[in-house]
């Protein structure tokens, strides 16, 4: 999927927004030009341009090299932004003896952005889209977002030409996940209609992407994705007029793909894309006949250790948790990422736990509540089989057996590759959606894991173990500060906020009813005059909804 995560999504931030030359505050206000020296400076222009002088050129603004661009039909190499590009482009132009140099006309009022007559003041979209002030409250967010383990966090100077190249997985996160907390909050309050119409527009590129990623596929889903996609490109040739590259194109033949051969997962590039990188990363001694034995026998080597070091139950002794601290920290980001997330899509969600993993002499009696919450949960979803408590003043019979009143109090619990924590131990693991009667028009509720229990029970004969979570949900907002949610106004990005306050009472859930976790974000709308929480359901099967 490089074709959306970084043909799309980082294209789009980086040669339609131009995020990479926004890099530095923008320090005191321009002074704006009055037309005697917008003069001036046009005729320093037309004189750089008659000797050829990049560097007189650039010492101008950037509006006088634009407008001279614009009026002269000259574009930069490569649609490039920058204020070099530009003059370099001028100045090969100039060098063509057929090309004459036709000058600007001043304006009759004062501009600090200097632009041609007949365009009126410049659409501050094609040049200015993510200011500096924008970028610092975007990083400030990338720093105080909590994500679960499996994603893999946008550099804290996201933005920079300092963090060098970012991997697709992370540009993936910045756009669906940060960028969508950051940029809503921002910009659905803006009194500017640019800001909402350039939201609107980057809002259907990440839903179409957040779709075409899911890891089923519908028919549904895949129509909502060609939509998404088609109003994206739609409205960046209406806000920017931009020149359409081959992966626009291709995004738009992925509808075919994806009803013939479902969920993307099964035939992305991923796997390929990383052993490019390890290949090229790996030291040779150009002994090209013998690469191909050695590329092979070290990768058998290495899938094999990483599968000894994630199966093996090894012995709870310092000396073994040193060794495996020191194998996470070498090969731990093989293993991290969203793209190791999605690559079992179909990993087992019955919330069983293997007996192997119980150990009855941690065992302990569970508080009342708790155990109740055990019984209640049981009891809901039985089949047949309904469950005494311990505490009863009538025994449990055949039909209705007495529940084990005992249980194993654990940190944290694995379904399939995603760690679940309580909010002591592993915080960002804590945030979770969750079905619940009194759910959203979704049925779901946030919350944060306070406690795990994992339970003990026969069923069938046979020993059956589950964890059971004890969750502190977030309390809703009112019906009058949900008209205020900038984030319900776009309801295909699945995200929404709750008051940062939980209820007064914890409720006790099963695996099965534990949806997704969250990115979790914490701020203080001021029209709510509260402190939220931003609920970006990080939910990759579920939930599809068509564009109205």
């Amino acid at each position: 999927m490089h074709n959306l995560f970084l043909g799309e999504l980082r294209h789009h931030c980086m040669e339609v927004w131009g995020m990479d030359i926004k890099d530095k505050p923008t320090g005191k206000k321009i002074t704006p030009h009055t037309p005697e020296e917008q003069k001036k400076n046009i005729a320093k222009a037309m004189n750089a341009l008659q000797k050829g002088s990049k560097s007189a050129l650039e010492k101008l603004r950037k509006g006088y090299l634009v407008a001279f661009a614009r009026l002269n039909n000259v574009a930069p190499e490569g649609y490039s932004l920058k204020k070099a590009s530009y003059a370099s482009a001028l100045i090969e132009w100039v060098r063509i003896p057929a090309h004459t140099s036709f000058a600007s006309a001043v304006l009759d009022y004062d501009a600090a952005e200097f632009h041609l007559v007949a365009e009126g003041p410049p659409d501050i979209s094609k040049f200015q889209v993510l200011s500096h002030e924008v970028l610092t409250a975007i990083r400030a967010d990338i720093l105080s977002t909590y994500l679960p383990s499996w994603l893999e966090r946008p550099p804290a100077n996201f933005g920079s030409l300092k963090h060098g190249k970012l991997k697709a997985d992370q540009w993936r996160t910045a756009c669906t996940v940060n960028l969508v907390i950051s940029l809503v909050r921002l910009w659905s309050a803006s009194t500017s209609e640019n800001d909402k119409d350039l939201l609107e527009n980057f809002l259907h590129l990440v839903a179409a992407v957040d779709l075409a990623s899911r890891r089923t596929m519908s028919e549904d889903r895949a129509a909502a994705y060609d939509e998404h996609m088609y109003k994206y490109l739609c409205g960046l040739k209406e806000l920017f007029d931009h020149q359409f590259v081959p992966n626009h194109h291709l995004s738009l033949h992925l509808y075919s793909c994806l009803m013939l051969f479902g969920p993307v997962h099964g035939w992305w590039a991923f796997p390929f894309e990383r052993f490019n990188g390890l290949i090229g990363n790996t030291n040779t001694n150009h002994k090209s006949a013998d690469m191909p034995v050695t590329f092979m026998r070290y990768f058998y080597i290495g899938a094999n250790v990483r599968r000894l070091m994630g199966t093996m139950d090894w012995p709870d002794t310092p000396e073994f948790k040193a060794m495996l601290e020191s194998f996470e920290e070498a090969f731990g980001e093989v293993v991290r990422g969203s793209r190791v997330f999605d690559s079992f899509p179909f990993m087992n969600t019955a919330g069983e736990v293997p007996q192997s993993k119980y150990e009855i002499e941690r065992e302990e009696q569970l508080p009342r509540a708790i155990y109740d919450g055990i019984l209640a949960c049981l009891n809901r979803l039985s089949q047949g089989v309904r469950y005494t408590s311990a505490y009863a003043l009538r025994t449990g019979t055949r039909q209705s057996p007495t529940l084990n009143p005992n249980g194993e109090a654990v940190p944290s619990v694995l379904r399939g590759k995603v760690t679940f924590a309580t909010s002591a131990k592993g915080l960002r693991n804590s945030f979770v959606v969750f079905k619940a009667e009194d759910g959203d028009d979704h049925g779901l509720r946030a919350g944060q894991i306070s406690e795990i229990y994992l339970h003990s029970r026969n069923q069938d004969g046979k020993p059956l173990v589950e964890p059971y979570f004890v969750i502190d949900a977030y309390q809703p907002l009112t019906d009058v500060d949900t008209t205020k949610d900038p984030y319900r106004k776009w309801a295909h990005i699945n995200t929404r906020l709750y008051y940062n306050k939980f209820e007064d009472t914890a409720r006790v859930v099963r695996m099965d009813d534990i949806v997704a976790h969250f990115a979790a974000n914490v701020y203080t709308p001021e029209d709510v005059g509260q402190e939220c929480i931003v609920v970006r359901n990080l939910d990759r099967v579920r939930r599809c909804v068509r564009v109205a």
